[in-house]
């Protein structure tokens, strides 16, 4: 950030997420195939290739305009199965820390650890860490539970605290 000459290096980037009608996976027609030859000089013959079965997971869809796409019926987080892909309401986490980042997701959010501090948490739906939240910032779309507790300090005298959590939900 040029005008502060600041940089947060706990901002990590955004989580890619989907929403629905997004392209999620393209399949290509087989082909036939080019001929080719061993090491002796034997012509080999080339074999044609052959169409794999969609494995259509959970929030998707093959696309009624084209049968090679697999697109979203849900938002959410994209993953990536054998043959196809899935897209999942809920990210689950372990600790939101500085080595994971800043965690934004339209969804729900499962963190089985802690909120380290310093770090921001935003959810669009409800946000369950089974740890600490400490010295951290947590913006809620839905419910909000944490299982250990949320630790913050005052900052100074003139006001603000070194954690805030703002949830639409219950608390």
């Amino acid at each position: 950030d040029r005008q502060h000459d600041r940089v947060d290096l706990r901002d990590l980037g955004v989580i890619v997420t989907v929403v629905p009608c997004d392209a999620l996976m393209c399949r290509h027609p087989p082909e036939l195939g080019v001929a080719g030859f061993k090491v002796t000089g034997e012509c080999l013959i080339a074999k044609a290739g052959s169409e794999l079965a969609w494995n259509v997971g959970a929030g998707t869809q093959i696309s009624e305009e084209d049968p090679n796409l697999l697109v979203a019926i849900q938002e959410g987080l994209p993953i990536e199965i054998e043959r196809g892909m899935q897209v999942d309401e809920v990210l689950t986490i372990r600790d939101v820390d500085a080595k994971f980042g800043h965690v934004v997701f339209s969804g729900s959010i499962i963190i089985s650890g802690n909120v380290c501090e310093g770090m921001h948490v935003s959810a669009g739906g409800c946000l369950t860490v089974a740890g600490l939240v400490e010295s951290a910032r947590l913006e809620v779309g839905g419910d909000l539970l944490v299982e250990k507790g949320i630790i913050g300090h005052p900052l100074n005298e003139q006001g603000g605290y070194s954690c805030t959590v703002h949830c639409t939900g219950a608390v």
